[in-house]
């Protein structure tokens, strides 16, 4: 067994860092892990600081710039060990390895047009104000998708199992948790996890380097990278070893190339070269002895890097200060471009016995909006910046957050919106605007404040309500209303429900307890642009003497 080499035990740890926490923060059932640690894993990811710097420039720079500054120092570390969906194609080849550990990887030439055909497409698409490519084929939101619908089920399942055991003998260390499944979001997880674990089997990394957008990008910046992986031409005996090892099927060795827009630094050719040809440094480009001399490239797209021969190694030299000023000026330029551009769920608790339904209500609810969460500000930001990633939904204790499939419509699919069959939105929670890395859900500062965003109005549908169609008291929607909004106004020796809007937040509790099916009396239809409601009035409680002896 060969010895490692350090620095790909330095990738492996760093890869755990970043990997383990994000794949908790998916899988945390219990919201154990602090919301500000959250951030610390999902904002690093280049999707969400890039949306986050389209929103902010001035405010949220710091991470996007960090990570195009590891790019050009260092080359695609993001790649390699902080995006957690190329962290797990690396477990998949890892398996891959053991199952058939002849595997090898031959060098071939870039899909160019292809992925800068995508990579442009992508761009396009979103400055037109439409985040769909991205949705689709961002490594942090698919891998939050993966892990949302197809691990964390699983974790729920062995969850609920462990609790039943253990209650069995008086031990309560973990609870039930309530198990939601969706179709849609959960049937293209698992295609895009088939596929990739796919590709990774048959060629490497070649998500990584034909279709990710992220990637394709941090590609054209990792060609300027300071440190590289290079080849010592006179150490070299073309062997072959380094470009069967190469998951990114990026070296070719018979012609001493090393595609830098494709490497991902996974160092796996350093380990495997037994002449020690093949080295991590950085060139010095006032050196003569230069030990790479790099092509230029600026009007090529495959992008490669050439080993001289030493017969025109001297021609080369004559037009290094040309061609290292010409890269020079167009790192300035390209860096000014990119800068420029589970605590326990809430319970329902019912303060009367809900009563026995015998007619099924007749009226549909009337909905025109769906509704998004506090801190969305409006459906059209929320849509512009939403990348699906379901991190909320993982994270909402009531269960209200749930994906939808195309009801935004086919450009916004799978973002998510507040189900009020499933759960309500409860009113001492702000958990999924403290988390979000996109800013879709914008940070409200305190519970106060979101206590007054309106993101929806309820409606009453009289012909609906039990009061009216079995003359018999009811009022849940009335116990479970946080802000009093929905009054309860005589009638006939009865209680009727009477909404008064402007109290009204749309949280929706009223709507989940209502009895009726299959439609509900009383149902919140989204605001289009969130608003504030009214402040409600608290009747202080009447002070009750205490010094007077007790009566009897």
């Amino acid at each position: 067994m060969k010895k490692l080499n350090p620095l790909k035990i330095f990738r492996i740890i760093l890869s755990v860092v970043f990997f383990v926490p994000i794949l908790i923060v998916f899988l945390d059932l219990a919201d154990l892990v602090p919301h500000d640690m959250k951030l610390v894993f999902t904002n690093i990811q280049f999707i969400p600081a890039f949306l986050n710097i389209v929103q902010n420039p001035f405010v949220d720079f710091a991470i996007f710039f960090l990570l195009i500054l590891i790019t050009l120092i260092f080359g695609r570390i993001y790649c390699s060990s902080i995006c957690p969906l190329g962290v797990l194609q690396d477990i998949v080849y890892y398996f891959v390895l053991k199952i058939n550990k002849r595997k090898r990887f031959l060098y071939e030439d870039p899909k160019n047009i292809f992925r800068y055909s995508l990579l442009i497409i992508s761009v396009v698409v979103f400055i037109a104000g439409n985040i769909l490519l991205f949705n689709l084929l961002d490594p942090y939101s698919l891998f939050g998708k993966m892990s949302a619908n197809l691990l964390r089920p699983v974790a729920m399942i062995i969850n609920n199992g462990a609790a039943s055991v253990l209650t069995s003998f008086d031990i309560y260390m973990l609870y039930p948790v309530d198990l939601f499944f969706h179709f849609p979001v959960f049937l293209f997880s698992l295609a895009m996890l088939v596929f990739i674990v796919w590709l990774v089997t048959k060629k490497g990394r070649l998500y990584c380097n034909m279709i990710c957008p992220v990637g394709t990008f941090l590609g054209l910046i990792s060609r300027y990278s300071i440190f590289k992986i290079r080849i010592v031409e006179d150490d070299c005996t073309s062997c072959k070893v380094c470009e069967k090892k190469c998951r990114a099927m990026c070296i070719d060795s018979k012609g001493q190339l090393i595609d830098y827009s494709r490497c991902v630094d996974c160092f796996d050719c350093i380990s495997a070269c037994s002449s020690k040809a093949i080295v991590f440094s950085a060139k010095n480009p006032l050196k003569k002895d230069t030990l790479i001399k790099t092509e230029s490239v600026c009007n090529k797209l495959d992008m490669r890097i050439e080993i001289p021969s030493q017969e025109n190694l001297n021609n080369k030299q004559r037009d290094s200060s040309e061609t290292n000023s010409t890269i020079d000026n167009s790192k300035r330029d390209f860096v000014k471009t990119v800068i420029a551009s589970f605590t326990l769920p809430s319970l329902i608790l019912r303060a009367a016995e809900t009563p026995k339904i015998y007619k099924n209500s007749t009226i549909v609810e009337d909905k025109n909006y769906l509704v998004t969460p506090p801190g969305a500000k409006s459906i059209e930001h929320f849509n512009d910046y939403c990348t699906a990633c379901n991190l909320c939904v993982t994270a909402c204790p009531t269960k209200v957050l749930q994906p939808t499939f195309i009801e935004y419509g086919i450009f916004n699919i799978f973002q998510p919106k507040m189900d009020y069959h499933k759960g309500f939105c409860n009113f001492e929670c702000k958990i999924c605007s403290d988390i979000c890395p996109t800013d879709a859900i914008i940070k409200i500062n305190s519970l106060d404040q979101k206590k007054l965003v309106q993101i929806g109005i309820a409606h009453f549908i009289r012909e609906n309500c039990v009061v009216i169609t079995q003359g018999t008291d009811c009022g849940a929607c009335n116990e479970h209303c946080p802000t009093k909004a929905v009054k309860m106004i005589p009638e006939d020796k009865l209680l009727v429900p009477k909404v008064e809007e402007d109290l009204c937040i749309g949280c929706g509790a009223c709507e989940h307890a209502c009895p009726t099916k299959p439609y509900k009396a009383i149902y919140v239809d989204g605001n289009p642009i969130h608003l504030t409601a009214k402040k409600p009035i608290v009747e202080k409680q009447k002070v009750i003497d205490t010094t007077e002896d007790f009566p009897f």
